[in-house]
């Protein structure tokens, strides 16, 4: 008995963007890039910080030195953790930044009624005034360190993992963004041209992260256009 002979329609192949695993070793030319674009991003955070603290600490006059002074300490203080990280302990890839859960707590505490702060930038202000609050804020961040260090050495992590998910994680994070809002369109309506460079970033990973551009380059000692999707690989760096 004769079958109808079926057509079998070739599909063509989904091109997808290229994903690296844990244990895959990039080319040294695409790990810079990756690496500069992770930079980038991290840049951001470690200046966020130093800035909001700056104007917390009632410095008056001496604000913009107080700024250098904390950002340039945060950079050095970064990369000594992030080294010692690397090489000596987990050896995870990543950067031992600054931590925004603490802003808030910060924020509260130089809002007491004892550590209220009248002063402009125009004011003169002793160096002692904010020299003695850091100080008493980096005994209070250094002991509470030692409260995740205890949780980590007696195994605690691991039982409050099974009650703290993403669904009790995520709300916190927003709370944290949330509270720091006024403080954010201060910012923002100073240099409104990061109003611009957020739209643009959402608009490269939402919308442009799959079409593939023509880039130059050499193939076979040859010139070739080369089709790569960098708004998808590289949005920071486009930014």
């Amino acid at each position: 008995m004769d079958y109808p002979e079926k057509k079998i329609e070739e599909r063509k192949p989904i091109s997808q963007r290229p994903f690296l695993r844990a244990r895959d070793t990039p080319p040294i030319g695409i790990a810079l890039l990756y690496g500069f674009q992770q930079v980038m991003v991290c840049v951001s955070a470690l200046l966020t910080v130093p800035l909001i603290m700056a104007d917390s600490m009632c410095a008056g006059s001496s604000i913009a030195v107080l700024r250098q002074t904390l950002i340039s300490s945060t950079f050095v203080s970064s990369g000594i953790s992030t080294l010692i990280q690397t090489f000596f302990g987990m050896r995870l890839a990543l950067l031992q930044g600054t931590a925004f859960a603490y802003v808030p707590s910060v924020q509260g505490f130089m809002n007491l009624p004892e550590n209220a702060c009248n002063a402009t930038e125009n004011d003169y202000v002793d160096p002692a005034v904010h020299g003695a609050k850091i100080a008493l804020l980096q005994g209070c961040l250094i002991a509470s360190s030692f409260v995740p260090m205890l949780i980590g050495a007696t195994g605690l992590v691991g039982m409050l993992t099974k009650f703290i998910g993403p669904l009790t994680v995520s709300p916190l994070m927003l709370l944290l963004a949330f509270s720091q809002a006024d403080l954010m369109v201060t910012h923002i309506s100073k240099h409104w041209v990061a109003v611009i460079q957020a739209v643009t970033l959402f608009a490269t990973i939402l919308y442009l992260a799959e079409v593939k551009f023509p880039i130059p380059g050499i193939k076979n000692g040859r010139f070739h256009w080369y089709k790569i999707n960098i708004c998808g690989q590289y949005p920071v760096r486009i930014n």
